[in-house]
């Protein structure tokens, strides 16, 4: 570029012409000073200096406010003034400083002045320009108001056009960048490959791949060629946008340009492959790769190791591992870590650790991904905990920091062990690796003093958070105001320990996100809500039939307490089979076994066409044994594709956990309103129906359930349940009924389930009152059979709204808290208007009463079913199936005892016995949140 060529343009809006000393610097004040022999004493120069004199001093100055102060001294000299040479070096001085601002002053000063640059320090100034543009600076109408220079008779060249291009194309300023190219093309500027290919690339990673396309067919019209870059760059583009079969397109018209597909093309293909699960075609591309003589890379067998082990295919992945070692290349921590993870999450502990050692020996050394991967995978049960401990030492002393979320599992483990003095030394050597501040250290020793372990965890989790923020702030001026608002809070929590425990939740994002860089990259996740909504929808077809037909068992089989009895039996039977369900659920799988468990429920409609004790007693145990493994499968199934949703999206665990419990009771709910009005229009409208309105009723149902068991055919598996329990064959039935009696005794050594066995135990109470107590001695007399279809179609509605509404809101135990308190609150007020206010009325009112208590009675089960499915969910990460269980065991026992006792006491005294069952839950349940788990806040 010429360095003779001028112009007295510059890329910057006029602004008024102020003294250096009256404007800041960067983070320096420049000081005026108060006379002339002052500013002399700062420099060694005298009153009648040269200007080589005065170049020879400007270089010499190490910072930008003493640049500034002796250019600002000079200026004011007699019979001096600033020439070109001046300006420039002060230029280079201050863009070597990174002291934009100040350059945009001093040419501005150079404009007022009609001093002229050379187009070469403009250049120099661009590049510098283009140093700052990850620091974020505000030089948007820097690069666009250089298009005046063409004003003043200077006409940037196509290394200058380019620059800025490419800078703009980092903004994501990209109509600004068009701009610019318009701009080339009436400026007569040349537009090479290199204009094109840098337009091409920032519309690609921006997603506007036509617009990239239309720039690559401009191309040929503007007789440009195109070079590898060009297509591996919009190949890459079409791939990340989904558009295969075009990359394809686009890779053969590259072939027959005479170019040839390199590496980068073809792990562009590859990666999509593995993104979409399809690793037949991935392969495939590997294969091509050879035969065309490209041979793979590191990074392709990287990539296809991890699409490997998202498929499932683990064993594949370690086979590939060593065709690669046999192949003489180096492996990379990028090839280990997927399959050290995948084992780890097949709970292949063992094999996982014994591929990280011989990672240790074969490979590159492991990276902070490889340390987060062992150390989650020890701490969730992959290994012995003194292993997990000993690995936490190894990690801090290649200087790794262990990720919060893990470290608080191995704390759990440790304390749970009665181990607090290895706590107590493994906090010290995080609080030493991470260099914590002395308040920070002394606050945490202070708590371990004392042995709140809990208070200790959740300040130590603060300020690791505080320490990446730091870290990660760099010069961002939000991210270092944020650092510095936490470091104050942290010296609020000297004074209030109270409040630690809400910094817990700080890092329970991290809990479940992915160690792995997911090949999936930036593409969509697959969403697992489409599941949520089958399994809902079936859910409502089959339970519409199975909870109307409850609703009128005390009613229409009252003959001897035919249907009070069988209700009875059922649920005794469903404590029973309770005990087994984990196991059954384990072998089939929890979407085989929701769809077993419909069978028992399409039985039980079936005897009430012909309701004798012949037909309904074992049609009701029957059930029972299916009720257990319907619901222990829907709970592990709902909660598995929870964390999965979860895990792809990158959403807050309990959030999503919340979410699809909310939208499932939701649907569910409505059984109750849609069954019942079905029985309502069936049963002749108020009046007793007759036999034959009866039996078309429960046709009517079994034809719902059997459209709602075929519709659960189509939900997908769970992650959680792919690898079935294969029951050993040797095994007796006696060792199985003790193995699974001992399954149900442990979990009562946790105090966490003893607390709220309470809870669950009340909702199957509540549960039965409304179907037998309630709809017998409230309703029934008042509105008769069909009105009970009613009654039931209004607390379902309400159930339905409540339970979305509580699903939505849930987003960790202290909304759970609250929720279950205001459940709780509505159906304590029904229960004391039964029980000192309510008399049967005619009119209108005798009609509105009822009503009302089914709706707030549906209010209160809709917040029970969402938020213990969401508690057990939170509270029992390491055994879901054995949590549902509980729940199943102890809300069936509960409801079984309700049916029994409705023969023989009063209503007035089941109210009585409701009273004392909400009290009692909601004490132990408040006692739960308050005193045992305050991490999970």
């Amino acid at each position: 570029m010429s360095s003779s060529t001028c112009f007295k343009c510059y890329p910057w809006s006029q602004a008024p012409s102020l003294p250096f000393f009256q404007k800041p610097t960067s983070n320096f004040s420049i000081i005026s000073f108060s006379s002339t022999q002052q500013n002399q004493t700062q420099f060694p120069l005298s009153h009648n200096f040269t200007p080589t004199q005065l170049l020879d001093t400007l270089r010499r100055q190490n910072d930008e406010s003493s640049a500034l102060r002796l250019f600002d001294w000079a200026s004011k000299q007699p019979n001096f003034t600033p020439n070109l040479l001046i300006y420039e070096e002060l230029l280079t001085k201050l863009g070597k400083l990174g002291s934009f601002d100040s350059m945009k002053h001093v040419l501005q000063q150079m404009k007022l002045s009609g001093c002229e640059i050379r187009r070469g320090n403009l250049d120099g100034a661009l590049r510098m320009r283009e140093q700052m543009v990850e620091a974020d600076c505000p030089v948007t109408n820097v690069t666009v108001n250089v298009l005046e220079m063409k004003n003043k008779g200077c006409q940037p060249d196509e290394f200058t056009y380019n620059m800025l291009i490419d800078n703009l194309c980092l903004r994501g300023k990209l109509e600004e960048a068009l701009a610019l190219l318009k701009d080339m093309e009436s400026s007569g500027c040349a537009r090479n490959v290199i204009t094109y290919n840098t337009l091409i690339d920032g519309f690609c990673k921006n997603k506007r791949i036509q617009e990239a396309e239309e720039i690559f067919d401009e191309m040929e019209i503007q007789g440009v060629s195109r070079n590898l870059v060009t297509y591996n760059t919009l190949i890459d583009g079409l791939c990340k946008s989904r558009r295969v079969e075009d990359a394809a397109q686009l890779m053969d018209q590259m072939i027959m340009e005479g170019l040839k597909p390199n590496k980068f093309t073809y792990n562009s293909m590859l990666t999509y492959f593995c993104r979409a699960g399809d690793i037949k075609k991935a392969a495939d591309i590997v294969q091509t790769m050879t035969s065309n003589g490209c041979e793979p890379d590191i990074v392709t067998y990287g990539t296809l190791i991890g699409g490997l082990c998202k498929a499932g295919r683990v064993d594949v992945a370690s086979r590939l591992l060593r065709t690669i070692q046999m192949k003489g290349m180096v492996l990379t921590p990028h090839a280990y870590n997927p399959v050290i993870q995948a084992l780890f999450r097949r709970k292949r502990g063992d094999e996982a650790m014994r591929l990280y050692r011989e990672m240790l020996e074969n490979s590159e050394p492991p990276d902070a991904i490889t340390y987060k991967i062992v150390f989650r995978g020890l701490c969730s049960g992959g290994g012995p905990i003194g292993e997990a401990v000993d690995f936490l030492v190894e990690m801090i002393e290649k200087g790794f920091l262990p990720e919060f979320s893990s470290f608080y599992m191995l704390a759990e483990g440790l304390s749970a062990l009665a181990m607090e003095d290895t706590l107590i030394k493994l906090i010290d050597m995080v609080m030493k690796k991470a260099n914590f501040s002395d308040s920070e250290v002394s606050m945490i020793r202070g708590f371990l003093k004392i042995r709140k372990f809990q208070d200790a965890l959740a300040l130590e989790a603060f300020s690791l958070c505080l320490l990446r923020l730091k870290l990660q702030a760099g010069s961002c001026p939000i991210l270092t105001s944020l650092s510095w608002i936490l470091s104050r809070f942290l010296g609020v929590l000297k004074e209030s320990s109270e409040k630690l425990m809400a910094i817990e939740s700080m890092d329970t994002h991290d809990e479940e996100t992915p160690l792995v860089a997911d090949i999936s990259g930036s593409e969509t996740p697959k969403s697992r809500t489409r599941d949520v909504h089958i399994l809902s929808s079936a859910f409502l077809l089959v339970f519409l039939a199975y909870g109307a037909a409850q609703n009128l068992e005390t009613t229409v089989n009252s003959e001897g307490n035919l249907g009070t009895v069988t209700l009875g039996i059922l649920y005794v039977s469903f404590a029973f089979f309770s005990l087994f369900a984990k196991l059954v659920v384990l072998k089939l799988g929890s979407k085989n076994a929701v769809i077993l468990g419909t069978t028992g429920y399409w039985l039980y409609i079936a005897a009430n066409l012909k309701p004798t004790w012949y037909t309904m007693v074992p049609a009701s145990v029957y059930l029972g044994f299916a009720a257990s493994i319907i619901w222990v499968g829907e709970g592990t199934y709902l909660t598995s594709i929870a964390r999965s949703h979860s895990l792809e999206t990158k959403l807050h665990e309990a959030t999503v956990i919340g979410k699809f419990n909310g939208e499932f009771w939701a649907m569910f709910a409505l059984h109750q309103f849609v069954g019942n009005l079905i029985t309502l229009a069936i049963l002749n409208n108020g009046v007793e129906g007759n036999s034959s309105n009866t039996t078309l009723l429960f046709i009517v149902f079994l034809f719902s359930m059997t459209i709602g068991t075929i519709l659960m055919c189509f939900i997908r598996k769970s992650d959680d349940n792919e690898e079935k329990v294969s029951a050993d064959s040797s095994v007796s039935f006696f060792s199985v009924l003790a193995s699974r009696l001992k399954s149900v005794v442990t979990p009562l050594l946790d105090k966490r389930m003893l607390l709220i066995i309470p809870l669950i135990a009340y909702s199957g109470l509540q549960q039965a009152f409304v179907w037998a107590d309630y709809t017998k001695d409230v309703v029934n007399p008042i509105l008769g059979e069909s009105g009970v279809g009613g009654a039931m179609a209004v607390y379902g509605a309400f159930d339905a709204i409540c339970s979305l509404a509580a699903g939505r809101l849930t987003s960790g135990l202290r909304s759970i808290t609250l929720i279950v308190i205001g459940g709780a609150f509505f159906q304590a007020v029904i229960f004391l208007w039964l029980l000192l206010k309510y008399t049967a009325t005619s009119g209108v009112l005798g009609i509105i009463y009822p009503l009302l208590m089914a709706a707030l009675l549906g209010i209160g089960d809709g917040v029970l079913n969402t938020q213990l499915s969401a508690l057990l969910a939170l509270l029992f990460k390491q055994d879901t199936e054995g949590a549902f269980a509980q729940l199943k065991l102890w809300q069936s026992s509960a409801i079984a005892v309700v049916f029994f006792l409705s023969t023989a006491v009063t209503l007035q005294t089941m109210v009585l016995i409701m009273l004392v069952g909400i009290l009692v839950s909601v004490v132990a349940f408040l006692y739960l949140t308050l005193k045992v788990e305050k991490a999970f806040s």
